[in-house]
């Protein structure tokens, strides 16, 4: 049996075990914490895995708020915060996603204006359970309400996580901060995200908002119209998402 010397000595290093890579954006580096090889993905595809949505985020000038919803590990919030000097507020309730997302805002310093919130938002507050695909991080196609089980394993969210979530209307009512850009990429949730945040649609402060829009579910259909009715009639198809543009 290790004594407590011993045992102190192992956690020490399991805390300090975690390894981080560089990953060069334009003319910056960010450093992205690797707890597997999913994360491991996301930091050496940084650059070419989404391109509408990199030239995207390069456009925010320094200063402006960006809401990234569905962070998974940040690599979006934080391309915002280092690259175009925004505030970035990163919500992600996947637990362990979650941690890796708040560790690669203190890796790169940025905690005095970047902060996560292990929220799934949604259209209300409530709390319910968050079915996980994976407990891996990094791990998307998750989905907060209802089991969605299916016989593709990477579909499959089957497992079960207690969870909290708010809608963005709520949380912006709540802490006074009104975004220029919002990103929503949840895989199911969209249509619910939406609806909780017809007032931050109606803002004239909000200037873009990225949506990862799944045609082939009858719930997403609706989408398009919402945005367009809300003044946002510039957008662009992209593999990504639609990235859509108030007039």
């Amino acid at each position: 049996m290790a004594s407590l010397d011993e045992v102190k000595k192992i956690a020490d290093a399991y805390e300090r075990s975690m390894p981080a890579v560089n990953v060069p954006i334009r003319d910056k580096t960010l450093l992205m914490a690797v707890p597997n090889l999913k994360c491991l993905g996301f930091a050496v595809t940084a650059n070419q895995r989404e391109p509408a949505t990199n030239a995207w985020i390069f456009g925010f000038k320094p200063g402006e708020i960006f809401f990234d919803v569905g962070s998974n590990n940040g690599l979006y919030g934080l391309m915002a915060a280092v690259v175009s000097g925004c505030e970035v507020h990163a919500f992600e309730p996947h637990f362990a996603s979650y941690h890796t997302l708040t560790r690669n805002i203190y890796l790169n310093k940025l905690q005095d204006r970047m902060l996560s919130y292990p929220i799934a938002v949604s259209d209300a507050e409530g709390c319910g359970k968050m079915f996980l695909s994976s407990i891996t991080a990094g791990k998307s196609l998750n989905n907060y309400g209802d089991a969605r089980p299916s016989d593709d394993p990477i579909w499959n969210a089957t497992i079960p996580q207690g969870s909290v979530s708010m809608s963005l209307d709520r949380f912006s009512e709540l802490t006074g901060i009104v975004p220029h850009h919002i990103k929503i990429d949840v895989d199911g949730l969209e249509p619910e995200i939406i609806r909780g945040a017809k007032g931050l649609l109606a803002n004239p402060k909000l200037h873009s908002v990225m949506i990862e829009i799944m045609d082939q579910m009858e719930s997403h259909r609706t989408i398009h119209q919402t945005m367009l009715d809300a003044g946002f009639t510039r957008f662009v198809k992209d593999e990504a998402g639609t990235f859509y543009f108030r007039s």
